[in-house]
């Protein structure tokens, strides 16, 4: 891929439409993961709508710190390292086939961190490279079968590169940071329970992750529940393809969720019709340098610890820290 590529930030065809997966990177669902979609085509409709119910009640748990979103509003150093971190992940999905599941994660543990480390005033190219590799890293150990090697992330496009203790260190600070809480609900979590009450599922399904890719680059989303977030794409998508069924659909969707997330829903639709499902529209985007060269960074030069803070430590994070370097001996060969 050339250069030129890499600036078009809003071209579907390079990171939101559907990889082909090679052989050999071929992943299954994690059952016991509620990052990765775990409805059940052969479960009760009993069973699904306590699927549901489960995932409601602990969507907030796995939001952003508070103020976050107005933090990513009045600083551009934060705003722009979030955009460049969402745009540098979506483009991994495709060259390392990763999963959907995976991907969503992965931006859920990056604004979760970055949500506790609002205070760093500069951010660094480096700092945010390292953040994108871990988190996507951290995401695919839970959600992937195949678990990539570290120096798979390192792509062409990152303006260094880092050694594997580097960024293992770096991913040991974000699961401080979040206290070791990766099984996450995100967006993606509902889209099965949710198309699975409409007609025509692959459709719908497909769509509305695009659109949700898509959202994942908008700060606005930040602030809204991940069932608010699928239901709006959702409805976005159903307008787009089933524009006769509109009504139908949508009330059928109206009675999965609780009232008191109507004004939420609606207001959410509103945006995401405007910002994200028109095909016209692009997600606000900084501008973005291509580097002509590459620049090493030695793990003795990364200050990590100085520079991130753990808000959320883990009483048993030497346990946790053991058991983590255990499992990802094999990749950092």
């Amino acid at each position: 891929m050339g250069s030129n590529d890499l600036l078009l930030l809003c071209d579907e065809r390079l990171f939101l439409s559907t990889p082909s997966p090679s052989p050999g990177s071929i992943c299954h669902c994690n059952k016991n993961n509620i990052s990765s979609p775990a409805y059940d085509s052969y479960a009760s409709d009993e069973e699904n709508d306590h699927l549901l119910r489960n995932y409601l009640r602990r969507e907030r748990i796995f939001m952003s710190a508070n103020g976050y979103l107005e933090q990513l509003r009045v600083s551009s150093e934060l705003r722009d390292a979030r955009f460049r971190a969402v745009r540098w992940i979506l483009m991994a999905r495709r060259r390392l086939s990763l999963q959907c599941g995976t991907i969503f994660a992965a931006v859920n543990y990056l604004d979760r961190f970055l949500s506790l480390n609002c205070h760093i005033k500069k951010w660094e190219i480096w700092m945010i490279e390292l953040s994108s590799i871990a988190c996507l890293s951290i995401a695919s150990k839970v959600d992937e079968v195949f678990i990539h090697s570290l120096d798979d992330f390192q792509t062409d496009d990152l303006e260094h590169t880092y050694q594997s203790s580097t960024i293992v260190r770096m991913e040991l600070t974000i699961l401080k940071a979040l206290d070791w809480r990766l099984i996450c609900v995100t967006p993606y979590s509902y889209i099965d329970l949710f198309t699975s009450c409409l007609p025509s599922h692959d459709s719908l399904h497909t769509r509305t992750v695009e659109i949700l890719y898509r959202a994942l680059l908008e700060i606005k989303f930040v602030e809204c529940n991940a069932s608010v977030i699928a239901v709006s794409a959702l409805r976005c998508c159903i307008e787009e393809l089933f524009p006769l069924e509109f009504d139908a659909y949508v009330s059928t969707l109206g009675h999965l969720m609780p009232v008191e997330y109507k004004a939420k829903i609606d207001k959410c639709y509103r945006f995401m019709e405007e910002k994200i499902a028109n095909p016209h529209s692009c997600p606000t985007s900084p501008v973005t340098v291509i580097p002509l060269q590459r620049t090493k960074v030695l793990d003795s030069c990364v200050d990590i610890d100085m520079r991130f803070c753990n808000k959320n430590p883990s009483q048993d994070f030497n346990q946790n820290k053991r058991k983590y370097e255990s499992l990802t001996s094999c990749s950092s060969n």
